[in-house]
């Protein structure tokens, strides 16, 4: 069984690279840290029994449907719950129709859209 580290900050490539593990960037999380997280995973890796060279993989959100609106409606749900949490109001994720009942504010959409 393979053991990875999935993690979103610089800190955590650094602990996957320093014990040789392989590494898993949580995207979703992070998109800004995904290419320093994944520049210091290589610059800090060292061989292990595990691992003789990095390898790493990252985490995507995906939504797929048969047509962009439908897609769309599937995915409000996801943006609702992320605009809640990044303004400190995590709770129960959303359904497709409570998040068509609030649709996002031009403020949460920026909020979101890095």
């Amino acid at each position: 069984m393979a053991v990875w580290l999935l993690g979103s900050s610089t800190y955590s490539a650094q602990v996957a690279g320093v014990l040789g593990l392989p590494f898993a960037f949580a995207r979703h999380f992070s998109p800004a840290q995904t290419m320093p997280a994944l520049r210091v995973y290589r610059e800090s890796f060292r061989p292990s029994e595990v691992l003789d060279e990095p390898y790493a993989m990252l985490t995507v959100t995906v939504m797929a449907a048969d047509d962009d609106e439908r897609a769309r409606y599937l995915a409000a749900p996801m943006k609702l719950s992320m605009a809640r949490l990044r303004a400190g109001d995590p709770g129960r994720f959303p359904s497709p129709e409570e998040a068509a009942a609030n649709p996002l504010t031009p403020e949460q959409e920026r909020l979101i859209a890095a």
